[in-house]
């Protein structure tokens, strides 16, 4: 991380004064001595000129072409980016770290705008640095040293934290990125789904009182459980996912096996006021058109033992759940399911 103080702001403001003494030490190459003085006190900065004189040098002499040198390098600034680079693009704008100094090269990294790394060479127009745990050429006209990037870092407003990250990384971040643009999307397309199943689906409860009429149909018993509850599952959670289509089925298995609703799965299913449909007609017309694939398997595996519900043997929609009176529930699809 690199900031910048209020002091070091300050450094350029006396940095003029040096620059304005040297010049003129060095237009006073061929005056006397007195003459420069009195130069000297024309530009008012007498005390200040005498910071660029050697104490051992007479009145009379100039300072040596050595000493103009060591003046210069004391009167310009240093800078906390000297031998540092700062990527002078927006900060959402990405360069690339290239192998070699040849857009041709191979690209190992990426830095974004506004972030920071060191100067190791600069080869026209390319630049060697190294950033985090990158290191390779970018474009040079795309960078800041010194002075030029601490004024560009101030202006920014922020510290400047960020450092260059790998290419395996980079397509890392793009990868996870766009598989939670295509989860969210596909989570919007799920509900929208949702919303059209419940809005076009009555509301139905396996433990609910009703008054029905018993089915007149003769053919119900000659049917094998798994076709059935295939049946029975297509009816209640046919337009759920497959999860939701398992659970209806292993509500029926559970009740079955708690022998409270009946012993076989034709008992539990035209158990009395337990499945409704099973005694208006609508489960004999799933009968005789048969149920899809996914809920042959749902049926397949609930009659096998698995079971994604625990001990639960109700369920309802979920738009109707009373919360209050469940000891134990898990929702699944639009459907609670529940005991």
């Amino acid at each position: 991380m690199i900031q910048i103080t209020n002091e070091k702001k300050n450094t350029f403001i006396i940095a003029g004064a040096f620059v304005s003494v040297l010049s003129l030490s060095i237009l006073s190459a061929n005056m006397k001595s007195e003459d420069v003085c009195k130069a000297k006190a024309m530009s008012g900065i007498i005390a200040k000129a005498d910071i660029l004189t050697q104490a051992d040098i007479r009145s009379e002499e100039l300072l040596s072409l050595e000493e103009h040198s060591v003046a210069l390098s004391l009167a310009v600034p240093e800078s906390i980016y000297d031998g540092k680079i700062l990527v002078n693009l927006s900060d959402t704008d990405v360069l690339n770290i290239r192998m070699e100094a040849s857009e041709e090269s191979e690209i190992v990294g990426k830095i974004y705008g506004m972030s920071y790394g060191d100067l190791i060479e600069s080869c026209g127009e390319w630049t060697k640095i190294t950033s985090g745990e990158v290191t390779g050429f970018v474009k040079t006209e795309y960078i800041l040293t010194g002075i030029a990037a601490e004024d560009k870092a101030i202006s920014y407003g922020k510290e400047i934290t960020k450092t260059a990250i790998t290419k395996e990384e980079y397509d890392q971040m793009l990868a996870d990125y766009a598989k939670a643009q295509e989860e969210r999307k596909a989570a919007e397309q799920a509900k929208a789904a949702q919303s059209t199943a419940v809005s076009q689906t009555q509301p139905t409860q396996a433990t609910q009182e009703t008054t029905v009429v018993e089915s007149t149909s003769n053919n119900a018993t000659s049917y094998d459980d798994e076709y059935l509850l295939a049946c029975l599952i297509e009816m209640e959670a046919g337009g759920e996912c497959y999860e939701g289509k398992l659970a209806v089925g292993a509500v029926v298995v559970n009740r079955r096996n708690s022998g409270a609703f009946g012993s076989t799965i034709y008992d539990v299913i035209y158990a009395k006021g337990q499945f409704p449909g099973a005694h208006n007609g609508l489960l004999d017309k799933r009968l005789a058109k048969g149920p899809s694939d996914s809920c042959r398997q749902a049926a397949r595996e609930a009659l096998a033992g698995v079971n994604n519900i625990g001990n639960l043997v109700c369920f309802n929609n979920v738009r109707y759940a009373n919360y209050s009176k469940y000891k134990e529930y898990k929702i699944i699809g639009n459907h609670i399911f529940y005991r």
